[in-house]
């Protein structure tokens, strides 16, 4: 197994959680992946189950409509608002002008207001 070979992405997470000395060497760090991929492994039946019986469950006994979950919610009885719809980059645009705007602040201001933590007189 020593011959393992990784994508460069991936080549380089392991070499920083290693420098952060989270592990020791690569091989800690593949091991570490490994139990997570069988843990979620062996979570997957016992997932697929509780859904495979939801739907059982919805098929005898009958689905909910949309009206009828509202009426059964509490505090649903506000008015519904419309949202605008969102374009598929949005989150990405505003957590890039978020770090934008991270790195151009004063070390002593709000990241996002860029106004003083605090104030001295």
């Amino acid at each position: 197994m020593d011959g393992i070979t990784l994508p460069p992405e991936l080549e380089r997470y392991a070499a920083e959680a290693m420098s952060t000395g989270r592990y020791r060497d690569i091989s800690a760090v593949v091991q570490a992946g490994l139990s997570l991929l069988r843990q979620s492994d062996a979570e997957l039946p016992e997932f697929v189950a509780s859904l495979e019986d939801a739907r059982a469950e919805g098929e005898r006994d009958g689905f909910l409509t949309a009206t009828q979950v509202e009426t059964r919610v509490p505090g649903s009885d506000r008015k519904r608002r419309r949202s605008p719809p969102v374009s598929s980059d949005f989150f990405t645009r505003g957590q890039h002008a978020i770090s934008k705007r991270r790195r151009n602040a004063s070390p002593k201001a709000d990241p996002i207001r860029r106004r003083p933590l605090c104030m001295r007189h």
